[in-house]
C-alpha cells in the first residue's frame, strides 16, 4: 500500500506547529489553480520549488494574486536549467549510460523542474497573471556531499525527478546497475573527501 506523501507532510506540519505553540497557521491540501483562498486576504505568498509544477501557471499565479492585498508580495525560488544544476545532471547522465536514453524531459511550457528556468518566461507568466515589479535574481552555489554519503545520495537521486521516471519500469537488475553508475559518477568527482555539484536557482519577487 502506497504512502500518501501529501497527508504525511501536512500531519508533520501540524505536529510541528503544535509543538512550537504556533496557532495562527493552517495547513491545506488544495489545487492552487482553483482553491478559494479568499480575496485580498494575505500580505505575502511564498513558494520553495513548487511553482514549476503548475499545469496552468498563469491561472495559478492569478489565483494567488487575488488572495493578496494591494501591494502584497509574491516571492518564490525555482530551478535554473539542468546544466546549472550538476546535482541533478550527474545522476541523470549516469543513468542514461545504463538505460541507453536520457531521462524524460518535459517541454519548456510543460510542468517540470525547469519549466520556469527561463527568466523571460517567468516575466511573461507573471505579467499575464497580473503581477508587476518583477525582480529575478540568479543565484548559484554548490551542494557538498561527503564521500561517505554517496550511497545515500545515489538512492535519493534514483527516487526523484527525471531519474525516477527513467527507472519507473526498470527491473531490479537495471535499477542496481543505475545506482552503481550514479555512485561511480559521484565518486569520480571526489576532491578532498567531498563532491561539489553546482546548484542554480532563480529568486523571484513580484507584487500586485
Amino acid at each position: 500500500m502506497g504512502v500518501d506523501i501529501s497527508a504525511e507532510m501536512l500531519a508533520r506540519g501540524r505536529e510541528r506547529a503544535a509543538r512550537l505553540g504556533i496557532g495562527n497557521v493552517e495547513f491545506v491540501h488544495a489545487d492552487i489553480q482553483v482553491h478559494d483562498f479568499g480575496e485580498s486576504r494575505f500580505d505575502a505568498a511564498y513558494s520553495r520549488f513548487g511553482v514549476m509544477f503548475f499545469t496552468g501557471p498563469v491561472t495559478a499565479f492569478a489565483n494567488v494574486g487575488r488572495a493578496l492585498r494591494p501591494g502584497g508580495v509574491l516571492s518564490f525560488v525555482c530551478w535554473q536549467g539542468v546544466f546549472d544544476n550538476e546535482w541533478m545532471l550527474i545522476p541523470g547522465a549516469a543513468v542514461a549510460e545504463v538505460t541507453g536514453s536520457l531521462p524524460p524531459m518535459p517541454g519548456p511550457d510543460e510542468p517540470g523542474p525547469f519549466s520556469l528556468a527561463d527568466p523571460g518566461r517567468v516575466r511573461a507568466v507573471l505579467d499575464a497573471a497580473g503581477f508587476g515589479s518583477v525582480t529575478i535574481t540568479p543565484h548559484a552555489d554548490h551542494i557538498v556531499i561527503s564521500e561517505d554519503r554517496i550511497p545515500e545520495v545515489a538512492v535519493a537521486s534514483a527516487r526523484t525527478g527525471g531519474v525516477r521516471e527513467a527507472l519507473r519500469d526498470a527491473d531490479d537488475r537495471t535499477r542496481q546497475r543505475a545506482l552503481a553508475a550514479i555512485e561511480q559518477a559521484l565518486r569520480g568527482r571526489v576532491e578532498d573527501g567531498v563532491v561539489r555539484a553546482s546548484r542554480g536557482v532563480l529568486l523571484v519577487t513580484a507584487s500586485v
